[in-house]
């Protein structure tokens, strides 16, 4: 009988730790594919289209730095883990068509991770000339991290 019970105990211990370690495999995969938009707004020094991938949080300071040089008060630095995330910031230059910039994950292999960078216009946005940016988080990776431009 007590052979019988200890039998019992190890199966739904057994599932239990066959559950979780499957949920972890699930989280995993999800927290491959994610892309987290963190800020959006808009920043006068950068009137050219570029893209950014900080891996510090100095590095990071350093850009809200530059965003906030004629601001009062500024907008708040995010906070960011760099040991497990890193962020990439896609500025679009300057616009005037109220365009919002996002990033999507297309593709990814062994060595490069490759996103579309997207201009969505929002319909009913006053048309005036602005330079967008979004601060996107995405898991840390040491692959190449490639920009396809979709402009709209």
């Amino acid at each position: 009988m007590r052979l019988l019970f200890i039998g019992i105990v190890l199966f739904f211990i057994g599932c239990k730790g066959q559950k979780e370690a499957t949920e972890k495999q699930e989280s995993m995969a999800e927290n491959q594919n994610s892309v987290e938009l963190l800020v959006q707004d808009e920043i006068n020094s950068m009137t050219e289209e570029e893209t950014l991938v900080i891996r510090s949080s100095k590095a990071l300071r350093s850009f809200f730095t530059k965003v906030n040089m004629t601001r009062k008060p500024g907008i708040p630095v995010p906070e960011v883990d760099f040991n497990t995330n890193m962020v990439v910031i896609y500025c679009s230059g300057k616009r005037t068509d109220g365009a919002k910039p996002t990033i999507n994950k297309i593709r990814e292999n062994d060595t490069e991770m490759v996103f579309l960078a997207n201009h969505n216009t929002v319909a009913g946005e006053k048309q005036y000339t602005v330079s967008p940016f979004s601060l996107f988080k995405i898991p840390l990776t040491d692959k190449t991290i490639i920009f396809e431009d979709n402009k709209k």
